[in-house]
């Protein structure tokens, strides 16, 4: 299993992990990866940003990088309140396999727990499985400084998934990355 997880693997665990739902419809496989916003208007220090629109333009990247490793072609959909990612497909080919026996078969991020593959990996694969978390899950306020004036990272996990945010705090503060981490 370890010879299957390289970095884009990694990352994409993360998006599911952070917001994804794995279901099956009429025989179709979906993965369903979700990118919540809650304003329409993202201010920044010198400008303002439509949310949704910068949402869309920056998944392409993610599309392509999916699409690779899913070979399949993920589609973005968009409504008031979020974008979505879909990959489909109608085989239960060896990549669903492994994501499915990495969750234990759970199938959404409402219950999803850190697969134990994480914890042991390299410093890269812990990282880019986190950039995944942090993608769909994290935002930055700007009231929320440190002393050193940096900006807090907040990742939401929804209070009824209460083990993973004990379970990502464990990883952010192992080594070898080492990093601090304010309030669970």
């Amino acid at each position: 299993m370890s010879t299957f997880l390289d970095p884009d693997m990694a990352y994409l665990l993360g998006l599911i992990t952070g917001r994804g739902t794995i279901r099956e419809v009429s025989g179709t496989r979906q993965l369903v990866i979700d990118y919540p916003f809650r304003n329409l208007q993202a201010k920044g220090l010198t400008a303002t940003f439509d949310a949704k629109y910068k949402i869309l333009l920056s998944l392409d990247e993610t599309i392509n990088r999916l699409g690779e490793l899913t070979e399949a072609s993920p589609k973005k959909v968009s409504s008031d309140n979020d974008i979505s990612i879909i990959i489909e497909s109608t085989k239960f080919s060896l990549l669903w396999r492994n994501i499915n026996k990495l969750f234990k078969g759970k199938a959404s991020f409402r219950e999803l727990e850190v697969p134990d593959i994480i914890y042991d990996a390299e410093e890269e694969i812990k990282k880019e499985f986190l950039r995944g978390i942090a993608d769909v899950a994290g935002s930055i306020g700007t009231g929320g400084r440190d002393q050193a004036g940096r900006h807090r990272v907040y990742i939401s996990i929804l209070n009824e998934n209460w083990k993973l945010p004990v379970q990502i705090c464990k990883i952010l503060q192992d080594k070898p990355l080492n990093i601090p981490v304010n309030t669970i």
